[in-house]
């Protein structure tokens, strides 16, 4: 599965504990990209409804 910032923004707009986790992360980084691969590492590619939702809810 590969990493795309469009689609992990995407997602975090669906779901508000994604959104949430991301802005503390967000806070702790000061860079949105960041942010948004640490989530991406830590949540999505660890949890199998959050891969599914990246997979198919985001789907361009």
């Amino acid at each position: 599965m590969d990493y795309h910032p469009n689609r992990m923004r995407q997602l975090i707009s669906i779901d508000p504990f994604l959104f949430t986790t991301y802005q503390d992360i967000q806070n702790h980084f000061q860079q949105e990209e960041a942010a948004l691969h640490v989530l991406f590492k830590h949540f999505v590619e660890t949890e199998p409804i959050l891969r599914n939702a990246y997979q198919h809810l985001t789907d361009s």
